[in-house]
């Protein structure tokens, strides 16, 4: 694919953030792809240098030479990402290196998609960007992580001990490919000639929007208690898109086996059918109460 620097000269290969001591030592100093160790901010441009050869054991090294050469066969499989600090977009189009991959706390990350979204898509067609959560997050909460899907960020980090809306949406997005955690992002996310605007409530570059109906059927032991359950239907996507939450009616009493069977919500226009993500929770009802389940 000649729009993913990621995939034709590195096919097969590893992608890898972090100290590699054990590999970096089978390196020589200087190759941000080989060695990611410091900040890797300096501006000047870095010519490739050769692999460092290995000294050959003696025979009284034992084993050791052994595990040397392993890690050498192992090394070769990994392509090192050098973490940057991030400057802004000028500096990142004027470096134009693809190996560099830049970290955003959620705040600055947010201020950056609200000030300059095109940008922000524009940068992540070339580049890579991990967003993590604040270090307030005492109680492991999370941030919404569409937003950041929605401008192309691949790697969102959250809080995975806490099961809130947040991770469960990032759940669903691992249902897709085979459970792999690796999704293409759609075509004109990647393609250099297309241009999108996360926010916009026009017409995107050429899509045609979509429409999905979703027929909630049945549900099975939802709860122990003899209570009134009903399902909420809500899609997490751009805001362009339609209507984006229904429910169901409450059934009389029955959370062992309720049937619902008799209505099919329509979101009418759904922009980007990749980016999507659909949510659906249940909830009991009692003494005229609404809790989560």
């Amino acid at each position: 694919c000649e729009d993913c620097p990621f995939s034709d000269s590195e096919g097969g290969q590893l992608l890898s953030n972090g100290e590699e001591k054990l590999a970096e030592s089978l390196v020589k100093d200087g190759d941000p792809r080989k060695s990611i160790g410091g900040e890797g901010e300096s501006d000047e441009d870095e010519e490739d240098e050769p692999v460092a050869e290995l000294k050959k054991p003696n025979s009284d090294e034992g084993t050791a030479s052994s595990e040397v050469n392993a890690t050498e066969e192992m090394s070769t499989l990994v392509n090192y990402i050098e973490p940057v600090k991030f400057k802004s977009f000028e500096v990142a189009n004027k470096r134009n290196k693809y190996f560099e991959m830049s970290s955003f706390v959620e705040t600055k990350g947010m201020d950056t998609l609200k000030s300059a979204p095109i940008e922000f898509v524009e940068y992540n067609k070339k580049q890579l960007s991990r967003i993590y959560p604040k270090g307030t997050r005492v109680d492991s909460s999370n941030y919404m992580p569409q937003l950041f899907w929605n401008v192309g960020c691949q790697m969102v980090a959250l809080n995975f001990q806490t099961l809130d809306l947040p991770m469960q949406l990032n759940m669903g997005v691992f249902e897709y490919n085979g459970h792999s955690g690796y999704l293409l992002k759609p075509e004109f996310m990647r393609r250099t000639d297309k241009h999108f605007d996360p926010f916009t409530e026009n017409i995107v570059d050429g899509i045609v929007a979509n429409t999905v109906k979703i027929r909630v059927i049945s549900g099975q032991f939802l709860t122990d208690k003899k209570v009134g359950v009903y399902v909420e239907v809500d899609i997490f996507g751009l805001p362009a898109d339609t209507k984006r939450k229904y429910r169901t009616r409450t059934s009389n009493g029955n959370s062992l086996d309720p049937v619902w069977d008799d209505e099919t919500f329509v979101f009418n226009k759904v922009t980007l059918i990749q980016a999507e993500e659909t949510h659906t929770p249940y909830r009991y009802t009692h003494s005229h109460s609404v809790q989560n389940i």
